[in-house]
C-alpha cells in the first residue's frame, strides 16, 4: 500500500533538503521530525481493519473466567476448567493490573494470546492481524511483549484500537513504537480514512529500560478510557494520548545563511539559491497540507467508543519483523 503522492512528495524532498543543508550549510534539526511525520502519515493513510464485523448475537470467546472469579489466592471452580499455563497467565494479569490503576475485580480477560509474528518488506508496506474478530473493546487493557527486527529506525511495530472495520474508509486508532533515534511512540487518529490527528511520545524520557536495538524486547500496554489512552513500556507510565489534542506545530527548517566567503564563489551562490527555492517550495506545500490536516482535524468525529482490535508492523522501507509474545486483552467494566 502505497502513501498519497500530495503526502510523499513534499516530505521526501524535505528530507533530502535536510539533508543536503547538512552538508553544505549550518544544519536544522528537521530530519527526524520528518522522518516521524512521513512514518505516521504513510501508517495512517494506508491502515485498514483485518477484523470483520461480528453478529450482534454472537457470543465473546474468553479466554479466562472473570476476574471476580479468578483469585490471587486457591484456585476456583472457573480456573480448574481451564489449563494451568492459562491460570498462571490470568494470575499475572490480575497481579499486573494495579500498576495501570485498573480494579481487578471490575472486568474480564478477553483473551490471552501466546505468540503471533508479523513480517512484511518493500516500499511502505504493512501486515495486520487480529486473530479475535469476535471481540469488540470499549474501554479496555492491550499489553504484549514486542520483539522487533527491522533495517531502519523508521519500521514499527503496534496495535489498532476502536477500529469500525471500514475496508476502504476505516475509523480507528493506531499507536505504534519504533526504534527511531532514542524511542518513539507514534499515536495517529484515521476518521473514515482521513487522517485526523498525529500525536508523539519519546518513552525514553520516563522509561530508561526502553531497548531501541534490533532483536530486543519491550512491553507495550494501552489503556484506553473513554477518549484517554494512557501508553506504558515495560509497565512505566510514558505519556498520554487523546484525540482531541491539536498535532503539534509543523516545524519548519531556518533559512541556511551563506558564510560571506561563499558569496565570492558563484557555483556555491548558485548551489545555495537553487536550495533556498526549493526549500520555500516545500514548505510552501508543507503549509497547505498542515492546513488540511487542520481542517480535517477540526471537522471530523475521532471519538470512536467502540470497536475492533489488531496489531500491525509496518515499514517505510526495508524489512521489519514484529513479534508479539505474552498479549493479552482486558475488558474494563466500570
Amino acid at each position: 500500500m502505497n502513501l498519497p503522492a500530495r503526502y510523499l512528495r513534499p516530505i521526501c524532498i524535505l528530507v533530502f533538503c535536510a539533508f543536503l543543508a547538512s552538508a553544505c550549510f549550518p544544519p536544522p534539526d528537521l530530519a527526524r521530525q520528518a522522518t516521524v511525520d512521513a512514518l505516521a502519515f504513510r501508517v495512517s493513510s494506508t491502515l485498514t481493519a483485518a477484523a470483520k464485523p461480528a453478529a450482534e448475537d454472537r457470543t465473546v470467546e474468553t479466554s479466562s473466567a472473570k476476574a471476580g472469579q479468578a483469585s490471587l489466592g486457591t484456585p476456583t471452580a472457573a480456573e480448574v476448567e481451564v489449563p494451568a499455563a492459562t491460570r498462571e497467565a490470568i494470575r499475572s494479569i490480575l497481579a499486573e493490573l494495579p500498576i495501570y490503576q485498573v480494579d481487578a475485580e471490575k472486568g474480564e480477560v478477553a483473551w490471552i494470546q501466546s505468540n503471533l509474528n508479523l513480517e512484511t518488506e518493500g516500499f511502505n508496506s504493512i501486515k495486520v492481524d487480529n486473530q479475535h474478530p469476535e471481540t469488540v473493546v470499549n474501554d479496555f487493557v492491550l499489553s504484549a511483549d514486542i520483539t522487533w527486527n527491522t533495517r531502519f529506525g523508521d519500521s514499527g511495530c503496534g496495535f489498532i484500537f476502536r477500529s469500525d472495520g471500514d475496508q476502504r474508509k476505516p475509523s480507528q486508532y493506531m499507536v505504534i513504537i519504533t526504534r527511531l533515534g532514542s524511542g518513539h511512540i507514534g499515536f495517529t487518529v484515521l476518521a473514515k480514512g482521513e487522517v485526523a490527528n498525529v500525536n508523539d511520545i519519546f518513552p525514553k524520557n520516563e522509561d530508561n529500560s526502553f531497548n531501541t536495538e534490533n532483536d530486543s524486547t519491550n512491553q507495550l500496554t494501552i489503556v484506553g478510557r473513554g477518549t484517554k489512552f494512557q501508553i506504558y513500556t515495560n509497565r512505566v507510565f510514558v505519556g498520554e494520548f487523546d484525540p482531541d489534542k491539536p498535532p503539534p506545530q509543523l516545524i519548519l527548517p531556518t533559512q541556511p545563511v551563506l558564510p560571506v566567503e561563499a558569496t565570492k564563489q558563484s557555483q556555491l551562490v548558485a548551489t545555495y539559491n537553487a536550495f533556498k527555492a526549493l526549500q520555500q517550495q516545500e514548505i510552501k506545500q508543507l503549509q497547505v497540507q498542515r492546513n488540511q490536516q487542520m481542517k480535517v482535524f477540526n471537522e471530523a468525529n475521532k471519538d470512536f467508543p467502540r470497536g475492533f482490535i489488531a496489531m500491525v508492523a509496518a515499514t517505510q522501507s526495508g524489512k521489519v519483523s514484529c513479534s508479539f509474545n505474552n498479549a493479552w486483552l482486558w475488558l474494563i467494566k466500570e
